[in-house]
């Protein structure tokens, strides 16, 4: 279980809503979830609308913050696209949500976690950003810019007890395997050693981990059943 408030960005997609399922599961009862456009189906969760990449944080958020608080940056968007045909806009509007958008997040509750001298955050980064993947080129870069601003956010956040962590998180089960098509999908289990995606619940069980586990801040974490170690 995770002590204190649960901010989930990302809250509509498919694997949002399973994270928000499994943690409520496990007594997570304070849960705040930031969703875009859909708003999400899940019960007993504070749903505020956000457009991350261009929206300011709203005082409606800013007002609900506990004094302990866990920030989970899962909102992000991927699009593919072969780099000699690629627009160049399309890799501004990846950093703009995955990058910018979490930054900007904790960017507006530091002030409150500083004074609670306490605050955790995990980015959720991707594997992708870790292989070559034909067509993920700014997705890819997108992700691993997390990975690099948790380290040095933990220089300026750890004597204030606000701690980063990130996940390079492997293929799921849910959120944006949807879009691959079924036979592609049956490939890439092949490529895993455990052939199979990865579970909300396993996502769960990790984040459960680090935010648990102070002594792992700044640290990227790998969960994708040894497609990548």
């Amino acid at each position: 279980m995770i002590k204190g408030q649960v901010i989930i960005t990302g809250a509509s997609g498919g694997l949002g809503n399973g994270l928000i399922s499994e943690l409520r599961q496990r007594g997570n009862n304070n849960i705040i979830g930031l969703y875009n456009k859909k708003k999400p189906t899940v019960n007993g969760v504070d749903l505020i609308q956000c457009d991350l990449a261009k929206d300011e944080i709203p005082d409606e958020l800013l007002n609900k913050v506990s004094d302990n608080v866990n920030i989970i940056h899962l909102a992000g968007v991927s699009i593919s696209s072969a780099f000699k045909k690629i627009n160049m806009e399309d890799i501004k509007k990846q950093y703009e949500l995955n990058t910018i958008g979490g930054l900007k997040l904790i960017h507006s509750l530091w002030p409150k976690m500083k004074e609670a001298q306490y605050g955790r955050f995990i980015f959720i980064s991707s594997v992708v950003a870790h292989l070559s993947v034909f067509g993920t080129i700014g997705y890819a870069m997108s992700k691993v810019a997390l990975e690099t601003a948790a380290k040095g956010l933990l220089a300026e956040g750890a004597k204030d007890n606000i701690l980063p962590f990130c996940i390079a998180l492997g293929y799921t089960d849910k959120g944006m395997i949807s879009q691959v098509p079924d036979d592609i999908q049956e490939i890439m289990k092949k490529q895993i050693p455990l052939k199979r995606f990865g579970t909300a619940e396993e996502l769960a069980n990790t984040i459960e981990f680090l935010i648990n586990t102070p002594y792992m801040a700044g640290q990227t974490v790998h969960l994708n059943g040894g497609l990548y170690l």
